[in-house]
């Protein structure tokens, strides 16, 4: 007689799929179809330890050949929200300093008064029964004005409007880990264990607020404090997408995860370094920022370099020429306003390249540093916000080409992207004329 097999594991990929397809309509988008863009959100990582940042690094490193330079970009989603959405910045306080964490506390007031509406009353019957933490945050939803909700329906619409501009393409998912790092132990005290669930609730309440779907692929590593999980969040309607990428990844991704670890804590570290983002980061735009010393290119001064630099980038060398470019601000010399205006333009050429590499934030970072050195380079203003909107940060980029456009006031790249950003944000005021 056969045995029946043995049942499915828990970190088996094929779970969620297994128990997803019970729940998805008809209505669902075609199986089969997989993510062709991630978005790693930078902000989420800031809250997670150490392993937990792995899980991103895994998906990155282990994904690079499914993902080209460029179909994986970085994103500060809190401060995205807060930009793109008024009402969340009127429901922010004292208490709540990040996008994240104004987000967490709407949910949270949500949720408390959703609560309070359905099982109020048989609270305050039972009061007795029910243990100090539920009482606790019970009590907190009795005392919800309901007069304060409206705004923060009004945050959440917002919010999901511009989570559904963000992954409009259909194709797109952002990455984060599932939660910062590992459940409290249970002799750690209350202050402990509440600035995990305030983190936690920061990761959990993108998808809830949202209504947008989400697939965790569970992750362990030999002798670890876990278990930990990366998440992978759709636009609506995208159920059975998330759950074909955890189905064809999961596997992949789960076996990189004890190696990314390794790596990661055998990574030496400086004096006074903390539990900083993964040393493997989050995969983006791997080897798009070099760093030389120099050596490989000989005595030449400064200007030559950038001349070498120009010449590769026009032979699509990217990479060769960001090195050059490097290469050219390390030997620099003089001081002054022809210096500072020399070395915004070798910057903002730099960050031409990351933007071909789809290097972004080390675009945003060389442009920045181009206008602190010459508050007139176009350019740097023009890349910039190339950087922000492919980053999913309209509301800067517009503010980077109206820049621009103020100090050219005929530049049709900067006015095409002014009313392109517009576009995406519904934003209906003209374009400004600064040709007055």
């Amino acid at each position: 007689t056969l045995l029946p097999p043995p049942p499915p594991r828990a970190d088996d990929p094929e779970i969620p799929e297994i128990l997803g397809a019970f729940e998805l309509s008809k209505t669902c988008e075609t199986p089969g179809v997989l993510p062709t863009r991630m978005m790693v959100l930078e902000d989420v990582l800031d809250l997670c330890d150490t392993h937990a940042q792995c899980t991103v690094a895994a998906a990155c490193l282990s994904l690079a050949e499914t993902f080209p330079p460029g179909t994986i970009t970085r994103l500060d989603l809190g401060r995205h929200l807060l930009m793109a959405c008024p009402a969340l910045r009127a429901v922010q306080d004292a208490d709540t300093t990040t996008g994240l964490d104004v987000l967490r506390n709407c949910f949270r007031l949500l949720m408390g008064a959703e609560v309070w509406s359905n099982v109020g009353g048989w609270y305050a019957t039972h009061k007795s029964e029910v243990g100090a933490g539920t009482k606790e945050r019970m009590d907190m939803a009795s005392k919800i004005a309901p007069e304060s909700l409206g705004m923060m329906h009004e945050a959440r619409d917002e919010v999901r409007g511009a989570i559904a501009l963000l992954l409009l393409d259909r194709d797109t998912v952002l990455i984060l880990p599932t939660t910062p790092g590992p459940a409290p132990e249970l002799h750690m005290d209350s202050a402990a264990t509440e600035a995990w669930r305030r983190k936690t609730l920061q990761l959990t309440c993108i998808s809830s607020m949202c209504g947008t779907p989400q697939v965790t692929i569970p992750m362990v590593y030999p002798g670890g404090d876990g278990p930990y999980g990366l998440s992978f969040i759709a636009g609506c309607g995208q159920d059975q997408m998330c759950l074909d990428a955890a189905r064809a990844w999961g596997g992949a991704v789960a076996e990189a995860f004890p190696a990314i670890v390794a790596a990661e804590m055998s990574r030496p570290r400086d004096a006074g370094e903390g539990n900083d983002r993964a040393g493997a980061g989050t995969g983006v735009g791997a080897g798009a920022n070099p760093r030389t010393s120099g050596s490989e290119y000989g005595p030449e001064p400064g200007e030559e370099c950038k001349k070498k630099g120009n010449a590769a980038f026009k032979a699509g060398h990217f990479v060769e020429a960001a090195k050059l470019y490097t290469f050219a601000l390390d030997r620099v010399g003089g001081t002054g306003v022809g210096a500072n205006a020399w070395c915004a333009t070798v910057l903002s050429n730099r960050a031409m390249t990351h933007l071909k590499l789809g290097a972004f934030a080390e675009a945003e970072d060389d442009c920045t540093a181009a206008v602190k050195l010459d508050a007139r380079n176009v350019k740097a203003f023009l890349r910039r916000g190339a950087a922000r909107s492919v980053s999913g940060n309209y509301l800067e980029a517009v503010m980077d080409y109206e820049s621009a456009l103020r100090l050219e006031p005929r530049n049709k790249d900067a006015k095409s992207e002014i009313l392109r950003m517009k576009n995406i944000l519904g934003d209906s005021q003209p374009i400004p004329d600064f040709d007055q």
